[in-house]
């Protein structure tokens, strides 16, 4: 369940915060903090930046590969650092609007279309 703060609305768990994405929770929170050290393909990122959430993610697994420029970074295993970029992230409107932007920007990179499409070409190209 998203746990609110005072100064931040922030949703922990992905299966929550996928199912709430559409219902507003996404889009009220002022980050979407993703301290995840290992992630199969980056998806929770993604949600947030299609609710036009910004996000605050950890520089590890597939994340900064699928996310690219549009989250702010902590190293893994740093608390101050991703303290530090919640911070400036929620304490900078200039900073969260480049975010958002940057990652709708970056989810005209993914697709169900392309995905079957690509998956499609490796098929073909097995057989």
């Amino acid at each position: 369940m998203p746990q609110q703060f005072p100064f931040v609305k922030i949703a922990f768990d992905h299966q929550t915060f996928a199912s709430q994405v559409h219902g507003g929770v996404s889009r009220d929170a002022a980050a979407f903090i993703y301290p995840s050290l290992y992630e199969g393909f980056g998806i929770p990122p993604l949600e947030a930046m299609a609710a036009g959430t910004p996000v605050v993610a950890v520089d590890a697994g597939s994340v900064p590969e699928v996310c690219g420029d549009a989250v702010a970074y902590a190293p893994p295993g740093d608390v101050e650092a991703l303290r530090i970029a919640i911070e400036c992230v929620v304490g900078s409107p200039t900073l969260t609007a480049s975010l958002v932007a940057a990652g709708h920007a970056r989810l005209g990179l993914f697709s169900w279309a392309r995905c079957a499409a690509e998956t499609a070409t490796i098929y073909r190209n097995l057989l």
